[in-house]
């Protein structure tokens, strides 16, 4: 905690996403986080039910840019040793063995206490999370927007066919 500013709190990320099993992120490495998550949403100019009730709100799928030109500060390894070959008889030539592979179990990041509760209430609420390396020159705020079913089909120039 000796190096972290008093504006930062250091978050334990978890790194289950493809690019951290494949282990390709490293300490000082600049991430974006995505997520995607189900959100109960009322649709906007809902009309009352003929008996006179409210439209029960609808699960949506929602995949944002959760956190853009986040410094990974470390990482929590674990070390898988790989399996060697079958036993060989004394005296047979054996190759070396493969070196250890680091697997990413998380991430230790530094951040604004805002972005450390948003990132923990969307893991709490069962947010899948993807992780996106950037250039390590990389300084510019995306404007993304936020992708639902209604985008992709608008994107796409996706029509439901009779």
């Amino acid at each position: 905690s000796f190096i972290l500013s008093d504006e930062h709190v250091l978050l334990a990320f978890p790194g289950d996403d493809l690019i951290s099993r494949e282990g390709l992120i490293q300490r000082g490495d600049i991430v974006d986080i995505f997520a995607t998550f189900k959100q109960k949403v009322k649709q906007v100019g809902e009309v009352a039910t003929a008996e006179g009730e409210q439209p029960e709100p609808q699960m949506r799928t929602f995949t944002v840019d959760t956190l853009q030109r986040v410094g990974v500060t470390a990482l929590v390894l674990d070390t898988i040793e790989q399996e060697n070959g079958p036993n060989l008889a004394q005296g047979e030539n054996q190759a070396p063995a493969p070196a250890a592979r680091p697997r990413i179990r998380a991430y230790l990041l530094a951040l604004a206490p805002r972005d450390a509760l948003i990132l923990k209430h969307l893991k709490d609420t069962d947010a899948i999370f993807d992780i996106v390396l950037r250039a390590p020159t990389s300084t510019i705020q995306f404007d993304l927007t936020p992708v639902t079913e209604e985008y992709i089909i608008e994107f796409y120039g996706l029509e439901i066919l009779p």
